[in-house]
């Protein structure tokens, strides 16, 4: 999953040092679309929003690919979809577990107990 995240990152990479100027000046690359639009800004603002919202969206998609596949792929982060979804059922259980006090072997009074104890 780190492979999407360095994708991301190598195609802001390319396309910062080719606006610069540091690129191949031969090959087609968006941040020499980039620098060759800015003079033109003004008349034709279109030249240069394509260019850079290309590059927001591939490296948006990478890092979302990422994500799903890591949601998909890992069994930790399965285990607590699982676990937020048994959560949020309706009638699930919504217990948390009994705390123990910073004691060791010294357990701490459940507050459902607390509440049925008698009062005086």
């Amino acid at each position: 999953m780190s492979i999407t995240i360095l994708a991301g990152n190598a195609i802001l990479i390319e396309a910062g040092l080719s606006f610069l100027g540091l690129g191949d000046a031969g090959s087609p690359s968006w941040g020499s679309m980039l620098r060759d639009a800015q003079p033109i800004m003004r008349e034709a603002p279109w030249a240069l929003g394509f260019p850079a919202v290309a590059v927001v969206l591939a490296v948006l998609s990478f890092n979302l690919l990422g994500d799903g596949l890591l949601d998909f792929l890992s069994p930790w982060a399965r285990s607590g979809r699982e676990h937020r979804r048994s959560r949020n059922r309706i009638g699930g259980d919504l217990r948390l577990p009994r705390m123990t006090d910073p004691t060791p072997g010294v357990a701490v009074e459940p507050a459902e107990a607390r509440s049925q104890r008698p009062i005086g």
